[in-house]
C-alpha cells in the first residue's frame, strides 16, 4: 500500500503526517494517486473529521516517516527564527490589511445574497475563507502570507460574483434536456462547488424541493442496505439526467477523443464511467440523507 507525506494547510505553522491513500476523501483520487504531489486534498481523520493538506511525496511509510521528522525539525527552527526577526514588523499595517480582507469577505457575502435562490446552494465561502483574527498579537510573516493568499482569492471571487448579479438570462443545463436555470445562479453554484459530487448535490438542491428530495430515490429501486423497506419513487429523470450530464461535461467527459486512438478511447471511457459512478453514488447517498433528516 502507498502512503502520502502531507503538510497540513490548516495549521498556523507547518506540521507533517504520513497517511494512507485510503484516507483520501475523494474516491476518484484514491483510484489515481499518481498526480497528487503538489496538490491540496481532503483527508479523512479521526471521528470522520475532514482536514485539508498539501501532498509532498508518495511512497513507503518508513521512508516518508523519516522525511516527515526532518521537515518538522526544520519547520520548528524556521518558525523560531521568523518569530525573532518579525517582532517589530507587521503590527498596524498587517492589521489594516487583514481588516480590508474581512471587509471584502463581507462584500462578497452581500453580493452573493443578491443572486436568486442562492440560499439553496451549499455556500462554502465562509468555511473556506474564514475571517482572519484581529488581535494585538504579533503576526508572523508566514501567517501574514497565508492570509494574504486568502485575501487574493477573495478578491477574485468578488470580481466574479459582481459580474454574476448583472447576468440573469436563462440557460439550458444540458443541450436538449429542457432543464434551465438563470445563468447567474448556475455560475454561482459552479463557483461554490469544489468537486463534481458537490456540484451535483448543489444542483439537486436548486432543482428539487426539500419534500421531493426526502421522498424520492435516484433509481426507484430497492435499497441494498435495507431490502425490506419499499422502494421510493424515482426522482424526475429529465432533471437528474441533465445534472449528471452537465457535471460530466464540466469535468471534460462530454465528447470522446479521436475514434482512431483506441487506447485513448479506452482510458477516456474508463475514467468517465468511474466519475459517473461516483456522482450517482453521491446523489443516492444525498437523497437518503434528506429522507433521514425528514424522518
Amino acid at each position: 500500500m502507498s502512503f502520502l507525506l502531507v503538510e497540513w494547510s490548516e495549521d498556523d505553522f507547518k506540521t507533517y503526517s504520513v497517511v494512507s491513500i485510503d484516507q483520501l476523501e475523494d474516491g476518484i483520487l484514491r483510484a489515481n494517486p499518481g498526480k497528487l504531489v503538489g496538490t491540496v486534498v481532503a483527508i479523512k481523520w479521526k471521528r470522520n473529521s475532514i482536514h485539508r493538506g498539501l501532498v509532498l511525496q508518495i511512497g513507503k511509510h518508513k521512508n516518508l516517516s523519516l522525511e516527515a521528522d526532518k521537515l518538522a525539525v526544520k519547520a520548528a527552527d524556521e518558525a523560531s527564527i521568523i518569530k525573532e526577526k518579525d517582532k517589530s514588523k507587521f503590527d498596524n499595517s498587517s492589521r489594516i490589511k487583514m481588516q480590508k480582507s474581512k471587509n471584502r469577505a463581507n462584500e462578497i457575502t452581500e453580493i452573493a445574497s443578491q443572486i436568486p435562490s442562492s440560499q439553496s446552494v451549499d455556500m462554502s465561502l465562509n468555511a473556506e475563507f474564514a475571517d482572519p483574527p484581529l488581535d494585538n498579537e504579533t503576526v508572523s510573516k508566514e501567517k501574514y502570507d497565508r492570509l494574504k493568499g486568502r485575501h487574493d482569492r477573495l478578491k477574485e471571487k468578488y470580481r466574479e460574483l459582481k459580474k454574476l448579479v448583472e447576468n440573469s438570462h436563462e440557460v439550458e443545463l444540458y443541450e436538449g434536456s429542457g432543464v434551465t436555470l438563470p445563468a447567474a445562479e448556475l455560475a454561482s453554484i459552479k463557483i461554490m462547488s469544489n468537486k463534481p459530487t458537490t456540484l451535483a448535490r448543489n444542483l439537486f438542491r436548486r432543482l428539487f424541493s426539500p419534500e421531493e428530495l426526502a421522498s424520492h430515490s435516484l433509481n426507484g429501486k430497492i435499497c441494498n442496505a435495507n431490502q425490506l423497506a419499499p422502494p421510493l419513487p424515482k426522482i424526475d429523470t429529465a432533471k437528474s439526467d441533465a445534472v449528471i450530464k452537465f457535471v460530466l461535461k464540466e469535468e471534460g467527459f462530454d465528447n470522446s477523443p479521436n475514434a482512431d486512438i483506441n487506447e485513448a478511447n479506452k482510458s477516456f471511457l474508463k475514467n468517465k464511467k468511474a466519475v459517473k459512478r461516483e456522482i450517482k453514488k453521491s446523489l443516492s447517498d444525498f437523497l437518503r440523507e434528506c429522507k433521514k433528516r425528514k424522518d
